[in-house]
């Protein structure tokens, strides 16, 4: 279940990436794939995290472009409209890693309520019970890895995201 805190989340997190782009290098191991679940920020997501695969800035004009580009992008989506209402009333990158703290456990969350609402639907006499309760232990134990946060970027790390993004800049 996506709230309405989420998707304000989700748009605040991807108007800092957009606005303060050399910011991204630093939170990079934090952005997972499908942490955006917000429909009308899936695209714009994906398109950062290729972006930043492939080396190059998630910088307003190659996230448009990119956008404008990509076969997964809504029709109708126009990526300009997208990109500054993300951008709006973004005055800080200051909570990059909060907001994305917050998004991943919300989705945890409603992945565990999605379990609890499998489990109470099970019938007490159906004879693959077991097999239900097992596969349930199993994504529980998954949610609980996810909830592991991931190693902080160290220094070298992102001394060495800074440098090559002043080389591509001086290229």
């Amino acid at each position: 279940m996506i709230t309405s805190d989420t998707t304000t989340l989700e748009r605040e997190l991807l108007g800092a990436i957009l606005t303060y782009p050399a910011r991204a290098d630093e939170v990079a191991h934090l952005l997972k794939p499908g942490l955006i679940r917000s429909p009308a920020y899936k695209a714009l997501y994906r398109a950062l995290c290729e972006l930043a695969a492939g080396g190059s800035s998630p910088d307003l004009v190659s996230v448009a472009a990119h956008l404008r580009a990509a076969p997964y992008c809504p029709a109708g989506l126009r990526p300009a409209t997208l990109i500054a209402e993300v951008c709006r009333g973004i005055t800080s990158s200051a909570h990059l890693e909060g907001h994305i703290e917050r998004i991943t456990r919300a989705q945890i969350a409603s992945e565990a309520q999605d379990i609890g609402a499998r489990l109470s639907e099970l019938d007490p006499g159906n004879k693959r019970l077991t097999t239900a309760l097992a596969a349930a232990r199993e994504e529980i134990g998954s949610l609980e890895l996810a909830l592991i946060d991931a190693p902080p970027a160290t220094l070298k790390d992102i001394l060495t995201a800074t440098m090559s993004r002043i080389t591509r800049n001086f290229e």
